[in-house]
């Protein structure tokens, strides 16, 4: 069994480890970066809106009677949008993302989801991390896909991080494991001093190497039970070294913007300080809950845009501030949009089609995809324009700059979003 630097950290403090050999550790390979290219320092920021996002009231078609018509307790102040144009605009709360809009710096993907689509929080989440409709079936979320092909020489142990408690399939890989954590001060390896102690001077009385001295140790090759033993070293010295450059990166964060006060930006604020600190992170990952708004939906998706706005604003501004801001790209979804017409609560039910927004100074800015008809529907649902998986694939090739097929397993058309 492949024991992976998660595994260690969960089982480490459950007693003694015993005396172990070990090999050279992955640490040795840290500095080099995708496919073995160094200077290859892009980075994408994953932010889901878990819940499903209402997209006519976060990108409203102000321009469509239709709109009116459907809806009347939930309809967003028409005279206080941030307009884009003669048919849609950006909700009042969205003024941060209005402005990375009007900079060129924020694409809107209109209409996007996928054929057959399912209702269910979980299943279309699964169909969203998988980008594939047999969901966790497929072994590999397609971030964790995209990290066990095109990264597959990466040593970096922080090369996938997610900030938030509950972990997203979309990051679930074989080999290139991510980290987890909500408050990066309390992300440390919890094995005892001794364990670590052992694991590092237990080399010069394993089995096959006496009087072997510790330098020595690491440079001959292992086989057997010595084999398995120094991937278990190596696990701990990865375990050791993600943990503390996190928090050390975290530490010494001092951020050149104020944030408002929100959990996402907080989580927002740890990732600028772990992209600002040097982390070698390629993907991060970070969610926002709450957009299940079945009953009295105004008011409390009218917060959310008011969370989600700011953070985002501040995050991409703090980034420019510490001069990284032209590494970042920022990708929102949600697994679903909600349905066109209004329930009896004052909210509204599960539906299909949303928006995506990608944002940060690489994007070229614009509206992609041909926003859903209000009228034309397909039983109360907006029709998807555009499939997901096109807005993964130009992230992929366009801004990653790796191969899409490799972790999406078949060829998608792509945008042009990536200026």
């Amino acid at each position: 069994m492949d024991l992976t630097r998660r595994d260690f950290i969960g089982r480490s403090a459950a007693g003694g480890l015993g005396v172990f050999c070990f090999g050279p550790s992955l640490l040795a390979a840290q500095g080099q970066q995708a496919n073995g290219e160094p200077g290859d320092d892009r980075i994408l920021v994953v932010l889901q809106l878990s819940g499903g996002n209402d997209g006519l009231s976060a990108v409203v078609p102000h321009g469509d009677d239709a709109y009116g018509r459907a809806r009347r307790r939930t309809r967003v102040d028409l005279d206080k949008l941030h307009r884009i144009d003669e048919h849609i605009g950006l909700h009042p709360a969205l003024g941060d993302l209005h402005a990375l809009y009007e900079a060129g710096d924020l694409a809107i993907v209109q209409g996007a989801g996928y054929p057959n689509p399912n209702r269910s929080h979980f299943k279309s989440l699964d169909i969203w991390h998988a980008a594939d409709h047999r969901g966790r079936n497929r072994s590999h979320g397609w971030i964790g896909a995209l990290a066990d092909t095109s990264y597959a020489d990466t040593a970096d142990p922080n090369l996938i991080v997610h900030v938030g408690g509950r972990m997203p399939y979309s990051l679930h890989a074989v080999v290139n494991k991510p980290v987890a954590f909500t408050a990066p001060q309390a992300y440390k390896w919890i094995g005892a001093d001794r364990e670590a102690f052992a694991l590092e001077q237990a080399a010069p009385i394993c089995e096959h190497m006496p009087n072997m001295t510790p330098q020595r140790a690491i440079e001959v090759p292992h086989k057997g039970r010595d084999s398995a033993l120094a991937r278990l070293r190596e696990v701990l010295h990865d375990a050791q070294a993600s943990s503390t450059k996190v928090r050390e990166a975290t530490a010494a964060f001092s951020p050149k913007v104020k944030y408002p006060t929100s959990a996402l930006s907080a989580h927002l604020a740890t990732v600028a300080a772990l992209i600002t600190g040097g982390l070698g992170t390629r993907i991060y990952s970070v969610e926002m809950g709450g957009f299940d708004t079945h009953n009295a939906q105004r008011n409390r998706h009218d917060n959310l845009m008011n969370q989600l706005g700011p953070a985002v604003g501040a995050f991409l501004r703090d980034l420019d501030a510490h001069g990284v801001g032209d590494r970042v790209v920022l990708m929102a979804f949600s697994e679903f949009g909600r349905r066109v017409a209004e329930n009896g609560s004052g909210g509204t039910d599960h539906g299909v089609a949303g928006p995506m927004f990608i944002a940060g100074k690489p994007v070229k800015g614009g509206l992609y995809g041909k926003h859903p008809s209000l009228t034309e529907l397909d039983r109360g649902d907006l029709i998807h324009t555009v499939d997901f998986r096109s807005v993964y694939a130009t992230l992929i090739d366009d801004w990653l700059g790796q191969k899409h097929v490799d972790a999406l397993g078949k060829r998608w058309n792509k945008l042009g979003f990536i200026g």
